[in-house]
């Protein structure tokens, strides 16, 4: 992240991600909240997700946040790609609107698989 990007808005946005991932690895959260970083992740697959030339879990492509972490933040880094996290009726009516009720399931597996391979 650049200098120019460390914005009120940005920091609140980087701990509330790094807040969120491990209230989620410690006690978990709620499961609408989990299959939207989940979808975010599996946007972000083949761009941010990827391993960095180092080895390491990728950044974001916008904000250069570590991308897992960054999936965690309520607020959208790329409005274009993903909304920001969504209230647990709104979450349900977008994945009726775009079709990802059936397919979320096997969604948060394939990026569980991913984020497995990645951590080692």
């Amino acid at each position: 992240m650049t200098k120019s990007k460390y914005t009120p808005k940005n920091i609140e946005s980087f701990i509330q991600g790094y807040s969120r991932y491990y209230a989620d690895n410690i006690f978990g959260l709620a499961i609408h909240i989990k299959q939207q970083v989940a979808y975010r992740l599996y946007i972000c697959k083949d761009t941010c997700l990827s391993k960095a030339e180092d080895g390491s879990v990728g950044r974001c492509e916008i904000c250069t946040c570590p991308t897992i972490q960054k999936a965690y933040a309520t607020a959208s880094c790329n409005l274009d790609k993903f909304p920001d996290i969504m209230d647990k009726k709104s979450w349900n009516e977008f994945m009726e609107e775009n079709n990802l009720t059936d397919k979320i399931t096997s969604i948060q597996e394939e990026i569980d698989n991913i984020i497995k391979s990645k951590t080692k």
